[in-house]
């Protein structure tokens, strides 16, 4: 639980950021933008993403734009309003690759779940109309995220349903990473 200018959990990371929850971080003071993570450019996988706010943009992540893959991004808000144009709940200004996320529950006035990034591919993202390659727009069914359980229930349509990312072989719990073998690969 950290609050800072920007980038309240993580500032200006540009290596491996992976299995980590980072949660209830905030970015109040001016800008306030990344109340997750902000200005990480390298790889973002495998980690849960929730609770953050930004005062202005991006209350999960602003501004990273290396590769964000494989994380749930969910329950992030970027909420000042009036007089500030605010907008990105989960993501905003992220222009790297966004794969096999899921985008959830974010909130804020303008974009709450993406906001001025890149398509994302194989992803599962509220309300989501923008294509791309393998989006869905459908309940993830998150088993109870209110209380931090992320996990998928039987019947989530996110099963299965990620393209497939070389050398990438465990999910956030260290368990083999679930793909139709049989398919060829995607993404």
């Amino acid at each position: 639980l950290n609050s800072a200018e920007f980038g309240g959990g993580l500032y200006n990371c540009d290596g491996i950021i992976q299995n980590n929850i980072i949660s209830h971080n905030s970015a109040t003071g001016e800008p306030g933008t990344g109340g997750g993570l902000r200005s990480c450019d390298g790889i973002i996988q495998n980690n849960i993403i929730s609770d953050n706010s930004a005062k202005l943009t991006g209350g999960g992540l602003y501004g990273c734009s290396g590769t964000i893959q494989n994380n749930t991004i969910s329950g992030n808000r970027a909420s000042a309003g009036y007089p500030f144009h605010t907008y990105g709940g989960g993501l905003s200004g992220c222009n790297g690759t966004i794969r096999n996320c899921i985008i959830w529950q974010n909130t804020a006035p303008s974009g709450a779940q993406l906001y001025n990034c890149a398509t994302p591919s194989y992803s599962c993202i509220q309300d989501w109309t923008g294509g791309g390659e393998g989006n869905i727009g459908d309940d993830p069914k998150l088993i109870d995220p209110a209380n931090g359980d992320f996990h998928l229930q039987d019947g989530s349509p996110c099963i299965d349903a990620g393209g497939y990312i070389d050398g990438l072989t465990e999910d956030f719990e260290g368990d083999p990473r679930p793909y139709d073998s049989t398919a060829e690969p995607r993404g």
